[in-house]
Protein backbone atom coordinates (compact mmCIF):
# COMPACT_ATOMS: atom_id res chain seq x y z
CA UNK A 1 0.00 0.00 0.00
CA UNK A 2 1.50 3.35 -1.11
CA UNK A 3 2.06 6.16 1.72
CA UNK A 4 -0.49 8.36 2.29
CA UNK A 5 -2.56 11.15 4.55
CA UNK A 6 -6.04 11.27 5.91
CA UNK A 7 -7.23 14.88 5.85
CA UNK A 8 -10.21 14.63 7.87
CA UNK A 9 -12.12 11.67 5.27
CA UNK A 10 -9.75 12.50 2.76
CA UNK A 11 -7.52 9.88 2.05
CA UNK A 12 -4.74 11.23 -0.31
CA UNK A 13 -3.67 8.21 -2.14
CA UNK A 14 -7.18 6.50 -2.15
CA UNK A 15 -9.00 9.94 -3.21
CA UNK A 16 -6.45 11.39 -5.24
CA UNK A 17 -3.53 9.65 -6.29
CA UNK A 18 -1.19 10.87 -4.27
CA UNK A 19 1.82 9.72 -3.02
CA UNK A 20 3.61 10.90 -0.07
CA UNK A 21 7.14 11.37 -0.98
CA UNK A 22 8.29 13.59 2.49
CA UNK A 23 7.03 14.22 5.60
CA UNK A 24 8.36 16.86 8.35
CA UNK A 25 6.72 17.50 11.51
CA UNK A 26 8.76 19.23 13.90
CA UNK A 27 8.13 18.85 17.57
CA UNK A 28 6.17 21.94 19.55
CA UNK A 29 8.94 24.39 20.86
CA UNK A 30 8.56 24.84 24.51
CA UNK A 31 7.02 28.81 25.59
CA UNK A 32 10.11 29.23 27.86
CA UNK A 33 10.29 32.76 30.30
CA UNK A 34 13.74 33.31 31.29
CA UNK A 35 14.35 36.58 33.72
CA UNK A 36 18.08 38.39 33.50
CA UNK A 37 18.34 39.40 37.41
CA UNK A 38 21.20 42.56 37.43
CA UNK A 39 23.95 41.41 39.93
CA UNK A 40 23.02 37.76 39.49
CA UNK A 41 24.76 34.77 38.00
CA UNK A 42 22.12 33.18 35.11
CA UNK A 43 18.45 34.01 34.84
CA UNK A 44 15.42 33.01 36.50
CA UNK A 45 13.85 30.25 35.13
CA UNK A 46 9.75 31.31 35.35
CA UNK A 47 8.58 28.33 32.19
CA UNK A 48 6.26 26.41 34.33
CA UNK A 49 5.78 29.89 37.35
CA UNK A 50 2.10 30.34 35.83
CA UNK A 51 0.59 26.81 35.51
CA UNK A 52 3.34 24.32 36.89
CA UNK A 53 3.20 22.88 33.52
CA UNK A 54 5.83 23.81 30.63
CA UNK A 55 3.33 25.08 27.95
CA UNK A 56 4.36 24.75 24.03
CA UNK A 57 4.09 26.45 20.58
CA UNK A 58 2.09 25.38 17.57
CA UNK A 59 4.03 22.57 15.30
CA UNK A 60 4.61 22.58 11.97
CA UNK A 61 3.92 19.74 9.95
CA UNK A 62 5.00 19.33 5.86
CA UNK A 63 4.29 17.28 3.38
CA UNK A 64 5.21 16.18 -0.08
CA UNK A 65 2.83 14.45 -2.75
CA UNK A 66 3.68 13.02 -6.02
CA UNK A 67 1.13 11.45 -8.75
CA UNK A 68 1.90 10.54 -12.48
CA UNK A 69 -1.46 8.91 -12.53
CA UNK A 70 -3.92 10.19 -15.66
CA UNK A 71 -2.94 13.23 -18.32
CA UNK A 72 -1.45 16.47 -17.68
CA UNK A 73 -5.13 17.55 -17.95
CA UNK A 74 -6.32 14.76 -15.32
CA UNK A 75 -4.09 15.77 -12.77
CA UNK A 76 -4.56 19.25 -12.99
CA UNK A 77 -8.47 18.78 -12.03
CA UNK A 78 -6.88 16.08 -9.31
CA UNK A 79 -5.37 19.22 -7.79
CA UNK A 80 -7.60 21.78 -8.23
CA UNK A 81 -10.49 19.05 -6.38
CA UNK A 82 -7.60 18.36 -3.85
CA UNK A 83 -7.12 22.26 -3.58
CA UNK A 84 -10.83 23.10 -2.68
CA UNK A 85 -11.39 20.24 -0.44
CA UNK A 86 -8.20 21.12 2.21
CA UNK A 87 -6.74 24.26 1.35
CA UNK A 88 -7.26 27.00 4.63
CA UNK A 89 -9.19 24.65 6.51
CA UNK A 90 -8.71 23.15 9.85
CA UNK A 91 -8.56 19.56 10.15
CA UNK A 92 -7.81 16.26 11.83
CA UNK A 93 -4.81 14.90 10.41
CA UNK A 94 -3.59 11.38 10.63
CA UNK A 95 0.26 11.05 9.24
CA UNK A 96 1.17 7.02 7.92
CA UNK A 97 3.58 6.51 11.40
CA UNK A 98 1.29 7.81 13.92
CA UNK A 99 -2.31 6.03 12.81
CA UNK A 100 -3.66 5.65 16.77
CA UNK A 101 -3.55 9.73 17.01
CA UNK A 102 -4.21 12.62 14.76
CA UNK A 103 -2.92 16.12 14.57
CA UNK A 104 -5.36 19.19 14.66
CA UNK A 105 -4.34 22.17 12.20
CA UNK A 106 -4.93 25.04 9.11
CA UNK A 107 -4.06 22.89 5.93
CA UNK A 108 -2.01 25.08 3.47
CA UNK A 109 -1.51 24.43 0.06
CA UNK A 110 2.30 25.95 -0.60
CA UNK A 111 3.59 25.05 -4.03
CA UNK A 112 1.87 23.43 -6.67
CA UNK A 113 4.07 21.48 -9.59
CA UNK A 114 2.91 19.72 -12.96
CA UNK A 115 5.14 19.07 -16.28
CA UNK A 116 3.96 16.27 -18.86
CA UNK A 117 5.07 13.01 -16.86
CA UNK A 118 3.87 13.62 -13.08
CA UNK A 119 2.71 16.30 -10.50
CA UNK A 120 3.80 17.10 -7.23
CA UNK A 121 1.57 19.30 -4.02
CA UNK A 122 3.60 20.49 -1.27
CA UNK A 123 1.29 21.27 1.79
CA UNK A 124 1.92 22.88 5.24
CA UNK A 125 -0.08 22.45 8.15
CA UNK A 126 0.18 24.74 11.54
CA UNK A 127 -1.21 22.19 14.16
CA UNK A 128 -2.01 22.13 17.68
CA UNK A 129 0.80 20.78 20.13
CA UNK A 130 -0.55 17.86 20.70
CA UNK A 131 -1.20 14.95 19.08
CA UNK A 132 -4.60 13.68 19.92
CA UNK A 133 -5.28 10.08 20.98
CA UNK A 134 -8.08 7.82 18.70
CA UNK A 135 -8.97 5.92 22.04
CA UNK A 136 -11.84 7.68 24.09
CA UNK A 137 -11.51 5.76 27.78
CA UNK A 138 -14.22 5.55 29.30
CA UNK A 139 -15.11 3.86 33.21
CA UNK A 140 -18.85 4.20 34.95
CA UNK A 141 -18.95 3.93 38.47
CA UNK A 142 -22.63 3.55 40.66
CA UNK A 143 -23.33 5.68 43.66
CA UNK A 144 -26.18 3.86 45.91
CA UNK A 145 -26.90 4.20 49.08
CA UNK A 146 -23.82 2.25 51.08
CA UNK A 147 -21.51 3.50 48.17
CA UNK A 148 -22.31 7.20 47.95
CA UNK A 149 -18.53 8.25 48.49
CA UNK A 150 -16.41 6.80 45.94
CA UNK A 151 -13.15 7.16 44.99
CA UNK A 152 -12.38 6.57 41.29
CA UNK A 153 -8.61 5.82 39.52
CA UNK A 154 -8.12 7.42 36.28
CA UNK A 155 -4.30 6.90 34.33
CA UNK A 156 -2.99 8.92 31.66
CA UNK A 157 -0.98 7.54 29.69
CA UNK A 158 -0.54 10.77 27.68
CA UNK A 159 1.82 14.06 28.13
CA UNK A 160 -0.89 16.70 28.93
CA UNK A 161 -3.06 17.37 31.36
CA UNK A 162 -6.50 16.66 30.46
CA UNK A 163 -10.26 17.41 32.18
CA UNK A 164 -12.57 14.37 31.88
CA UNK A 165 -16.09 14.88 30.51
CA UNK A 166 -18.43 13.47 33.50
CA UNK A 167 -21.86 12.11 32.81
CA UNK A 168 -24.52 11.64 35.23
CA UNK A 169 -26.70 8.78 33.61
CA UNK A 170 -30.21 8.81 36.13
CA UNK A 171 -31.97 11.48 37.43
CA UNK A 172 -29.44 12.87 40.32
CA UNK A 173 -29.13 15.27 43.76
CA UNK A 174 -25.94 17.44 43.05
CA UNK A 175 -22.66 15.44 42.16
CA UNK A 176 -19.83 16.29 43.85
CA UNK A 177 -16.09 16.02 42.25
CA UNK A 178 -13.21 16.22 44.65
CA UNK A 179 -9.60 16.13 44.39
CA UNK A 180 -6.63 16.63 46.81
CA UNK A 181 -9.40 17.12 49.53
CA UNK A 182 -10.96 19.95 47.84
CA UNK A 183 -14.62 20.06 46.09
CA UNK A 184 -13.67 21.17 42.35
CA UNK A 185 -16.41 20.82 40.36
CA UNK A 186 -20.74 20.27 41.08
CA UNK A 187 -22.88 18.61 38.95
CA UNK A 188 -26.43 20.53 39.61
CA UNK A 189 -29.82 18.32 39.05
CA UNK A 190 -30.30 20.25 35.76
CA UNK A 191 -27.08 19.32 34.53
CA UNK A 192 -26.13 15.86 32.66
CA UNK A 193 -22.79 15.94 30.95
CA UNK A 194 -19.88 18.36 32.19
CA UNK A 195 -16.76 18.90 30.96
CA UNK A 196 -15.02 19.66 34.08
CA UNK A 197 -11.81 21.83 33.54
CA UNK A 198 -11.54 22.24 37.34
CA UNK A 199 -10.59 18.47 37.51
CA UNK A 200 -6.78 17.94 36.49
CA UNK A 201 -5.80 14.59 35.20
CA UNK A 202 -2.28 15.00 35.19
CA UNK A 203 0.23 11.88 33.22
CA UNK A 204 -0.03 9.02 35.34
CA UNK A 205 -2.67 7.99 38.26
CA UNK A 206 -4.75 10.27 39.50
CA UNK A 207 -7.40 9.63 42.71
CA UNK A 208 -11.13 11.64 42.17
CA UNK A 209 -13.70 11.50 44.75
CA UNK A 210 -17.36 11.21 43.44
CA UNK A 211 -20.11 11.55 46.00
CA UNK A 212 -23.66 12.66 46.12
CA UNK A 213 -26.74 12.47 48.61
CA UNK A 214 -28.47 9.69 47.83
CA UNK A 215 -32.05 10.79 49.05
CA UNK A 216 -34.68 8.54 47.86
CA UNK A 217 -32.68 7.48 44.98
CA UNK A 218 -31.41 4.13 44.98
CA UNK A 219 -28.27 3.98 42.71
CA UNK A 220 -26.65 7.03 40.06
CA UNK A 221 -24.18 5.68 37.55
CA UNK A 222 -22.00 8.03 36.34
CA UNK A 223 -19.41 8.16 33.70
CA UNK A 224 -15.76 9.64 33.02
CA UNK A 225 -14.16 9.62 29.82
CA UNK A 226 -11.02 10.63 29.34
CA UNK A 227 -8.87 11.24 25.98
CA UNK A 228 -5.43 11.46 25.66
CA UNK A 229 -2.67 13.56 23.95
CA UNK A 230 0.92 13.06 23.29
CA UNK A 231 3.72 15.19 22.27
Amino acid sequence: MERYVLFGDLNTYADCGFILQEKTINPPEPKTNYVEIDGADGAIDLTEALSGEIRYRNRTATFVFWTDEGSYEDRVNVVRTFRRTVHGKKMHIVEPDDPNTYMIGRVIITEEFHDLAYSTVTIECICDPFRMSNEIKSQTITLTKSASNIPVEIINTGDKTIAPIIEVLSVHNPVRIVQDGMTVAVISEEESTVKVNAVKIKPGTNIIIINTYMGSLSSVPVKITTQEAYL
